[in-house]
C-alpha cells in the first residue's frame, strides 16, 4: 500500500511540474500573440514597425508595397502559427489538469471511502440465493475516497 502511495504522490508531483512549465509556455505565447497582434493593427493603420519587427520576421526594412505585403503576409503566418501552438498548450493544461484530479481519487475504493468485500450467501425463504457484504473504510485513504498527495 505504501508504494501505491508513493508512486502516486511522484506522479502527482511529475504532472504539477509539467503543468507548470505549460503555464509559463502558455504565458510567454500569449505575450507573443499580443505582440504580434499590435504589429499587426500597426501595419493595418500604416504605422511604421520597431525594428525588431522586421529582424523577427526576417524581412527587409522597405517601403515598398511588395515588402510591406510581404511583412503583412509574414505576420499573418506568424500568428496563426502562435494561435496554433496556444490552442494546443491550453489542450495540454486541461488534459494535465483532469490526470492531477484523477490521481487524487482513491485507487482502492475508487472515491467512495468504503470497500465492499463480499461476505456469505443466504437463502431466503423462497429458495432464492442472496449476497451478503460486509462494507469497510478504505485504509489508503482513511474512508475519504480522495488521497492528500
Amino acid at each position: 500500500m505504501d508504494q501505491t502511495l508513493l508512486r502516486l504522490r511522484s506522479e502527482h508531483l511529475l504532472l504539477k511540474e509539467r503543468l507548470q512549465k505549460v503555464q509559463s509556455h502558455l504565458a510567454k505565447t500569449n505575450s507573443k500573440l499580443e505582440q504580434l497582434s499590435t504589429w499587426f493593427r500597426a501595419t493595418e493603420m500604416n504605422e511604421p514597425l520597431p525594428d525588431e519587427a522586421y529582424a523577427e520576421l526576417k524581412v527587409p526594412k522597405q517601403e515598398t508595397w511588395q515588402a510591406k505585403r510581404l511583412l503583412r503576409l509574414k505576420l499573418d503566418g506568424a500568428i496563426e502559427r502562435v494561435e496554433s501552438e496556444k490552442n494546443k498548450l491550453e489542450i495540454e493544461i486541461v488534459n494535465l489538469r483532469q490526470n492531477l484530479d484523477a490521481l487524487t481519487v482513491c485507487p482502492n475504493c475508487h472515491g467512495t471511502g468504503t470497500i465492499t468485500r463480499l461476505m456469505e450467501y443466504e437463502r431466503l425463504e423462497g429458495g432464492q440465493i442472496v449476497p451478503k457484504f460486509e462494507y469497510v473504510f478504505c485504509e489508503l485513504c482513511s474512508g475519504k475516497g480522495k488521497l492528500s498527495l
